[in-house]
């Protein structure tokens, strides 16, 4: 190959290796937003939970 080529080569493998790495980014931020969404939802669910429970007795001790 000549240089030229060589360089031509160099670049399209280059601009291949860039756009592979924005993809992996873009689904990683996708991939950790979706865990820490999953994560509050999970943490909010027995604090609500225990909220009413103790929101019931509170009520039921006032009657």
């Amino acid at each position: 190959m000549s240089v030229c080529q060589t360089k031509w080569v160099q670049l399209v493998l280059f601009t291949i290796l860039i756009l592979l790495v924005g993809g992996v980014g873009g689904c990683a931020r996708t991939v950790i937003g979706t865990a820490a969404d999953t994560a509050l939802t999970l943490v909010k669910v027995p604090i609500k939970a225990g909220s009413a429970i103790i929101g019931a007795i509170d009520d039921d001790d006032e009657d």
